[in-house]
Parts: structure tokens; C-alpha cells; sequence
């Protein structure tokens, strides 16, 4: 399970988790699989690869999360670090990587960008994201 803050502070909310190979994102509410929100978390490294050498299979993922009920993309860095480090990662222009991340906003307008400034707080947007759909589902 994933250990997170509680709803009172200093207590520990432990939840249960299940190691699956999902079609869509690397986390979903399992209980909702399919119908639920689905994120697909990035590193900065993976961020900057996918969209330069892997752009093809990016878009058919962000697709599939155009038809979820929502789609997040949680990168683990902001846009200073990402234009500033982009060429250690690759010979791409920095540009064109911010580019294209609008482009994608506008084409699949239901696909939600979240760019933190760490991991920790990429892990923590990532799990507020699913606790937010599972509370509204619950009632």
C-alpha cells in the first residue's frame, strides 16, 4: 500500500494498492479500471524522450486518455527546469517540446497537464487526483 496524510494531521492513511499492467496511464482507481481518471506520470528524462523519440506512441496514449472520464499527464518538473535542462536530454529545441505540449492541450482539450516542481509533489498531485475521483464516486 501507499502511505499518504491523513485526513486529521500527524495521522497516516494507509491505502491499498495493486501492481496491474493497465492500457491507459500508470495509475487508475482499480475499482473504477476503465471508467475512472487515469494518470500518466513522467520523470523529466522520460518526459523529454517520449515527446522527441517516442512521439507517435505518446499521442496514441494521450488519445486513450482523451476517451477516459478524465486524463492527467503529471510531469515531475516545472517549465524552468524542462527549458533549461532540455539539451542535456536531447538536441530537440526547447522550444519545440513547449510547443507541442500546447498543441496537445488544444487537441485533447480533456487531457489535463500538471507540471510540479518535484517528485514528491508529482506523487502527491498523482494520488490527490485519484483520492478527489474516488470521494466524488463514494458520495
Amino acid at each position: 500500500g501507499i502511505e499518504a496524510e491523513g485526513p486529521a494531521k500527524g495521522n497516516t492513511l494507509i491505502v491499498p494498492t495493486e501492481i496491474v499492467t493497465l492500457k491507459t496511464g500508470d495509475y487508475q482507481v482499480s475499482a473504477m479500471t476503465g471508467e475512472g481518471p487515469a494518470v500518466e506520470r513522467k520523470s523529466l528524462p522520460d518526459f523529454i524522450g517520449t515527446i522527441v523519440r517516442h512521439r507517435e506512441r505518446f499521442e496514441r496514449e494521450l488519445e486513450r486518455l482523451e476517451a477516459m472520464i478524465s486524463g492527467h499527464v503529471v510531469v515531475e518538473s516545472d517549465w524552468d527546469e524542462i527549458l533549461s535542462r532540455c539539451d542535456e536530454f536531447t538536441l530537440a529545441p526547447a522550444k519545440s517540446l513547449h510547443r507541442s505540449v500546447i498543441s496537445w492541450t488544444l487537441r485533447y482539450p480533456t487531457v489535463h497537464w500538471h507540471f510540479c516542481s518535484n517528485r514528491i509533489i508529482a506523487e502527491r498531485t498523482t494520488f490527490r487526483i485519484l483520492q478527489a475521483f474516488w470521494k466524488r464516486v463514494q458520495g
